[in-house]
């Protein structure tokens, strides 16, 4: 058995060199080659060639012919000598005294050639002219193969060179190369990491690069995933391919990923031929990428820049080949690429305060993406959540000046989120221009968000800054008379990207089919992002939104429009209230949200809201029809709301393991005040009768105002909360939370000159599991408790029809 030792020692040059010289002679065929000729006149070159790392020794000259290219039998002078690709059918792995050993499996290992080096605890060596054909189809890993060793691979590089990996816990292995009728064998033996000799090259303690943001993109020919890092960190990176089957692998091992929202990046379904792309922390320090094909393996490229990462894919065709083609097949090849965008937002916050896989939440969630607005044209948020089964508007005009909803027929209009946090004020906006996505959670939730019905909650998500720059401009004009503008503004303010920005303005003007009927809304969102350090984001933002109606229409009766009126049917451009009759709101919103990562594990958020809305109007409503069936009785007002709404959320949230059981932990305390007025009304009288059918405007005479209800009320509330989301099994979640609330509320009458105070607390429960019999499909059970309070009365209610039900989710 012939024996190479793979060190650092160059002191046998002239005794190798000597050798070199000796087999030229003796064996005058192997002149012509290239290789020996080098060997004998220019040490340089033969070490460019055969020794691309310094760390492998040169062997012995009776062993040089172990990686010669042997000579054709019938050799072209004008062409370079051919390499035959020589097959390793096997891969076998023995212990031995000082480590253990793995055997390349083939009878043609006088032909093979490596190569060596090692980076940080890894030893790698490179066989060219080979390629691993194991049965199985797979590459060949095994770990802990023994003691200071923790993992052994051996893959395909490419389709002409074998890659064997021995990982090192401290230091790279020392190894030793054997060549038998057996094969090619390497023999490994651990190193302590203090008990290197001096003279061996110390490996550097390699920089873990932080991978900052995951972006898909689609390509002409695909689609390319880029893994953006800090500027000028990406060249740090190492990529070792270890792909399986129909999936493409690639493990980063001196990388972490470390995204805004603190999960995994995940998309399914990219584009046709490719299932799922994931990118997620293997260990502490690598990163896996995973590209799982439909039925081949993705043909991909990597690049690197100074942004991050590219590995830019290209999905396998229905029925062609896979890898290297002919000639011939290059010249006439035909790809088809097509572009497939989904709705299907896998995940989602609101029913747990993390981002969860909606699979994985015992409560029923549907997100509506910023796609299905711009989709069907949807020009506010009551035709947006037509798309949501169970939520309808309420039993008022959609011309109306306020937004409220019914969930699963519970009212739902004033206990909206906006980002997470509770707002008692969006039913008084419906601008989707900053907004990019709506979350409805359909049952009880104040085991999270406090006090709510028992329908639901709408969840609002507002846009954030792109760190890449991002400019649109849309104009639209339609029937009415509508004219709108918006734009959207996006991208970084320094050069490393660490300050980001977001400019969001939306103008709007319209009439309608109604009788003098005249709306108009504006907006202006600016949100700034500072990436303090590598684990700490501070994103501000602000918004303002005003809407004007003039005319204000509350409906038609439903004789002559639903139902039959023996005077005929009423025009539906019919306006029962009158021309100077109007609305005017102003909502403006103030907040931040901080977000600060202790480790890959445990994280804190801090986010604060600030509401301030302001609404006077002038209108009215109407009672029955009257015996005549054409004449309605009309009652004005005028009013002045003041609501101020002040909300702070601040939560820890912590992955930890139970021996195989792991958990995520949600531990939280909310404040919340809200100030306002419930309104001030007035009283209008002399409002005359109108004649639908007939109507005469401006007639009336209004008579002083009469002042009727002045209430001040002011709302405190304190909850803390506790939640953990248990995996039990891949297939078996448990999710438990409580919450404890203290709620007091201070009512007083201007006008009586009275006032009433009351404080009542509340604990909300709640339990659930999923359990998943395959992939697609959930089956979940909760019990949930909520509780409410209204004017000056709070009250706890059990939702039975959330602890007995046994639901069936399809995802």
């Amino acid at each position: 058995m012939k024996r190479w030792w793979l060190l650092d020692n160059f002191n046998l040059w002239l005794f190798i060199i000597s050798g070199l010289l000796g087999i030229i002679v003796v064996k005058p065929g192997l002149a012509e080659d290239k290789k020996t000729k080098l060997i004998a006149g220019n040490k340089e070159e033969f070490e460019s060639l055969f020794l691309q790392d310094k760390n492998i020794k040169i062997p012995r000259s009776s062993e040089i012919i172990l990686v010669q290219t042997p000579t054709p039998n019938n050799p072209s002078p004008a062409s370079p000598l051919p390499r035959q690709v020589v097959p390793i059918t096997g891969v076998e792995l023995n212990p031995t005294d000082s480590g253990a050993e793995i055997i390349l499996q083939t009878p043609l290992g006088q032909q093979l050639q490596v190569t060596n080096r090692t980076e940080g605890n890894n030893f790698i060596a490179e066989i060219q002219g080979a390629q691993l054909q194991l049965p199985s189809g797979k590459p060949f890993r095994f770990q802990k193969p023994a003691a200071r060793i923790s993992e052994i691979i051996v893959i395909n590089l490419d389709d002409k060179t074998i890659q064997i990996t021995a990982i090192g816990e401290t230091a790279p292995p020392q190894v030793e190369l054997f060549d038998s009728n057996e094969g090619l064998i390497f023999g490994f033996t651990p190193v302590e990491g203090l008990a290197q000799t001096p003279t061996s090259p110390q490996p550097r303690e390699e920089q873990i690069v932080t991978i900052e943001r995951v972006q898909l993109n689609k390509t002409e020919i695909g689609f390319e995933i880029l893994l953006l890092t800090p500027t000028n960190t990406a060249q740090q990176l190492r990529v070792v391919d270890v792909s399986q089957e129909n999936n493409f692998i690639a493990q980063i091992p001196n990388a972490q990923i470390n995204l805004p929202d603190a999960q995994p990046f995940r998309a399914e379904n990219p584009v046709e031929g490719v299932s799922e792309v994931t990118v997620t922390n293997q260990n502490e320090n690598m990163v896996l990428v995973t590209v799982v094909g439909e039925d081949k393996q993705p043909t991909v490229e990597l690049f690197d820049g100074e942004e991050g990462l590219i590995f830019s894919l290209i999905p396998p065709l229905q029925g062609g080949t896979q890898g290297g083609q002919t000639a011939q097949e290059e010249d006439i090849e035909l790809v088809v690429t097509g572009e497939q965008e989904g709705y299907r937002i896998p995940n989602a916050s609101v029913g747990t305060r993390t981002d969860t896989p909606l699979r994985d939440i015992p409560q029923s969630i549907q997100v509506i993406p910023q796609e299905v607005f711009k989709d069907q044209g949807s020009a506010d948020i009551e035709q947006v959540l037509q798309n949501a089964p169970g939520v309808v508007q309420g039993d008022r005009s959609p011309r109306y000046p306020y937004t409220e909803f019914f969930i699963r027929g519970f009212v739902s209009g004033t206990e909206t989120l906006v980002n997470g946090l509770p707002s008692t004020v969006f039913q008084y906006r419906d601008v989707l221009s900053n907004i990019d996505r709506i979350e409805v959670l359909r049952g009880p939730s104040s085991v999270l968000y406090g006090p709510g019905s028992l329908g639901g909650r709408i969840n609002v998500v507002t846009e954030r800054p792109l760190p890449d720059p991002f400019y649109s401009i849309d104009v639209s004009a339609g029937n009415f008379d509508l004219f709108n503008g918006a734009i959207d503004l996006s991208g970084p303010l320094d050069n490393d990207k660490t300050v980001l920005y977001r400019l969001n303005a939306f103008a709007e003007t319209t009439d309608s089919f109604v009788d003098f009927y005249d709306r108009q809304r504006y907006l202006v969102s600016p949100v700034l992002t500072w990436s303090i350090g590598d684990r700490t984001k501070l994103t501000i933002e602000t918004e303002y939104v005003s809407s004007s109606i003039d005319g204000i229409d509350n409906g038609l009766p439903a004789e002559g429009t639903v139902q039959p009126n023996p005077n005929g049917e009423i025009p539906l451009d019919r306006n029962l209230g009158e021309p100077s009759f109007f609305n005017d709101t102003e909502v403006f919103r103030v907040g931040y949200d901080f977000e600060h990562r202790f480790s890959e594990n445990w994280q804190m958020r801090s986010a604060f809201q600030f509401f301030l809305y302001n609404d006077e109007a002038r209108g009215f409503f109407y009672g029955e029809l009257l015996d005549d069936k054409r004449t309605v009785e009309r009652f004005a007002a005028e009013y002045r709301i003041e609501n101020r709404a002040y909300n702070l959320d601040n939560y820890v949230v912590g992955k930890f393991k139970t021996g195989s059981i792991q958990h995520q932990l949600v531990a939280g305390l909310s404040l919340f005040r809200q100030d306002y007025a419930v309104p001030f009304d007035n009283d209008l009288p002399g409002l005359e009768p109108i004649d639908i059918f007939d109507p005469v405007y401006e007639v009336s005479t209004l008579g002083e105002p009469v002042p009727f209800r002045r209430l001040e009320r002011q709302i405190d509330q304190l909850g803390i909360y506790l939640q953990n989301q248990i995996t039990i099994t891949e297939n078996l979640k448990l999710l438990l939370g409580g919450r404890f609330d203290i709620a007091s509320q201070r009512e007083e009458n201007l006008l009586e000159s009275t006032s009433q105070f009351q404080q009542d607390e509340a604990f909300s429960p709640r339990i659930g599991f999923v359990y998943q019999p395959i992939e697609p499909i959930s089956l979940y059970e909760a019990i949930v408790a909520r509780f409410s309070h209204k004017l000056a009365q709070m009250r706890k209610e059990m939702s039975s029809s959330q602890s007995a039900a046994l639901s069936m989710k399809l995802g």
